[in-house]
C-alpha cells in the first residue's frame, strides 16, 4: 500500500473513532447528569427532591438534545400538574408552567411520537391551558393517544377521564374509541372495571348517560357497583 494510501486510511479511520467518541459523549453524558435523581432520600431534604428530580430531567433531556425517551422523561415529571388535583389550600399551577409543560411535550413528540403517555399529557394541558378555545388540539392529541397505545391497559383510567372531558365528548371519533374502550372493559377485562366506574363517579352527566348507554348494552348491571350517592351528584 503506497505512503498516500496509508494516509487516507489512517484519516478515515481517525475520523470513525472521532464519530463514536462523540456518539459514547452523547449517549453517556445525560446518564451522568441523571445519577443525582437516584440519591438515597436520608441525604435529601423531602422538599428538595421534586426539584433535584425535574432539574436533573431537564439537564438530561437538554443533554440528550434529540433523545425523545429522555424529553417524554422529562414531561411526564408534569403529570401531577394536571392529573392530580391539588390538596385543599395548595397554590394551583400558573398559566406559565402549564405553558412551559405544554411545549416540552410538544418537543418531546417531535422527537418520540410513539408515547401515547404524552399525547395524553399534551390533551390534558392543552384543555388547562385554552380550556375554550383549544378543543381541537386537545380532541387530536386524545385520539393520538388511543392510536399509539391501545394496549397499554395501565392508561386506561386517564384516557377515559381526559376523553370524557365535556369539550372532548361531542367529537364521534373520540366517543367511538371510548365507547370501545367500555365495552371491551365490561365484557373482558373484569379487572379495569375500577377505572370505568371512577371515571362514572368524577364525570359529569353527559359523560355518565354515554357511560351508562355503553356499559348497559354490555352488562345491565354493572353499575350497581356505584355507591349509591353517586347517582344525585
Amino acid at each position: 500500500m503506497s505512503p498516500a494510501s496509508q494516509t487516507w486510511v489512517r484519516a478515515v479511520l481517525f475520523g470513525c473513532a472521532v464519530i463514536l467518541a462523540l456518539q459514547a459523549l452523547w449517549l453517556i453524558a445525560p446518564e451522568i447528569s441523571r445519577v443525582g435523581r437516584s440519591a438515597p432520600a436520608q441525604t435529601v431534604a423531602a422538599a428538595e427532591l421534586p426539584v433535584r428530580r425535574d432539574a436533573a430531567a431537564q439537564r438530561a433531556a437538554w443533554l440528550g438534545f434529540v433523545r425523545g425517551d429522555l424529553w417524554s422523561e422529562l414531561v411526564l415529571n408534569y403529570s401531577a400538574l394536571v392529573f392530580n388535583p391539588a390538596p385543599e389550600g395548595a397554590q394551583s399551577p400558573t398559566g406559565e408552567a402549564l405553558q412551559h409543560a405544554r411545549s416540552d411535550a410538544e418537543r418531546a413528540l417531535r422527537h418520540s411520537p410513539h408515547n401515547s403517555r404524552v399525547w395524553l399529557l399534551l390533551a390534558a394541558l392543552e384543555l388547562r391551558t385554552h380550556p375554550a378555545g383549544n378543543e381541537n388540539r386537545a380532541a387530536a392529541a386524545v385520539k393520538m393517544a388511543y392510536y399509539t397505545g391501545p394496549g397499554e391497559l395501565e392508561l386506561v383510567p386517564l384516557r377515559l377521564g381526559v376523553a370524557l372531558q365535556p369539550e372532548l365528548l361531542g367529537d364521534d371519533e373520540i366517543q367511538q374509541l371510548a365507547r370501545q374502550e367500555i365495552q371491551t372493559i365490561v365484557s373482558r377485562k373484569p379487572d379495569l372495571k375500577s377505572a370505568v366506574l371512577a371515571a362514572y363517579q368524577r364525570a359529569g352527566a353527559p359523560a355518565r348517560k354515554f357511560i351508562e348507554d355503553v356499559a348497559s348494552g354490555q352488562d345491565p348491571n354493572f353499575l350497581r357497583a356505584v355507591p349509591s350517592e353517586a347517582w344525585f351528584r
